[in-house]
């Protein structure tokens, strides 16, 4: 997705900077004292003034010593990190000088909540991982929404896949190995459908990857597994408890949210 790749080579400062776009509303309310607050609800413009950081150690976390270092920003995008570069005519410049600047962090699980963005985005995460909370998120993950606060690049599943057991209201529940694949395949129409309807591209309302809880039954896990990846969807789970890891292994599994599953069994931390 593209908010992914913007953000995988995005850079999260380490100090509070105003939120693109914010800077607007603030300035069109001190021309006009007496002009009604902008709407909540109403989306923001998106707005990425070209910048020059000058002053900070760049942290690249690729085993280079950390050293200042000149980041050239456009559109939103680094597009270039070095010693001594050349500013470009028309660059607002933004001394940043004894502050540090590391790759935007990732929290790989989480249930996403939007009154939650300020808080990430406040502490350097700049992409998060929904495990399967609701539908909601593949709308919330839309760039306007990330925008809107701002919050942080979303990666979403959609809604938790488990068994009939399952706890969560918002999980879909599976009987038999034999529901998966109409049933995630139809799921993936359905979503590629609304995108046209919408006049989207066609992936606009698709998933990132699909969750699957550790309680699910072992044969609807393996199903789960094959028909993920026959749609392009990677697949992240715990792990079921009569799975040993070396099966999930030769399945191709391709996440595993708890890691007491890489203990041996009958072991704990």
């Amino acid at each position: 997705m593209s908010l992914t790749l913007r953000l995988a080579t995005s850079l999260a400062l380490l100090l509070t900077v105003p939120a693109p776009g914010f800077s607007q509303v603030a300035d069109e309310a001190a021309r006009d004292p007496q002009a009604a607050p902008p709407d909540p609800g109403r989306p923001i413009p998106i707005v990425h003034p070209p910048i020059a950081l000058v002053g900070a150690v760049v942290h690249r976390m690729d085993g280079s010593t950390p050293r200042q270092e000149v980041v050239l920003v456009e559109g939103g995008r680094i597009i270039a990190v070095g010693e001594g570069l050349e500013i470009p005519e028309g660059m607002e410049v933004i001394d940043i000088d004894g502050f540090h600047l590391v790759p935007g962090l990732i929290d790989a699980s989480v249930l996403h909540d939007r009154e939650h963005d300020a808080l990430y985005i406040s502490h350097g995460v700049t992409l998060v991982r929904d495990s399967g909370s609701s539908m909601e998120t593949i709308t919330e993950r839309r760039e306007a929404e990330r925008e809107r606060v701002p919050g942080p690049a979303l990666v979403v599943a959609g809604q938790l896949l488990d068994g009939l057991s399952s706890s969560s209201t918002r999980a879909m529940r599976f009987g038999a190995a034999d529901q998966v694949s109409p049933r995630l395949t139809g799921l993936a129409a359905h979503l590629t459908g609304l995108a046209r309807r919408d006049q989207l591209e066609p992936d606009a309302y698709a998933l990132d990857y699909l969750s699957v809880s550790g309680q699910v039954p072992a044969d609807i896990w393996e199903e789960i597994i094959r028909v993920g990846h026959e749609l392009g969807l990677p697949v992240w789970s715990a792990l079921p408890a009569a799975v040993p890891l070396s099966v999930a292994v030769e399945l191709g599994l391709d996440g595993l949210y708890d890691l007491g599953s890489l203990l041996p069994r009958e072991t704990s931390w």
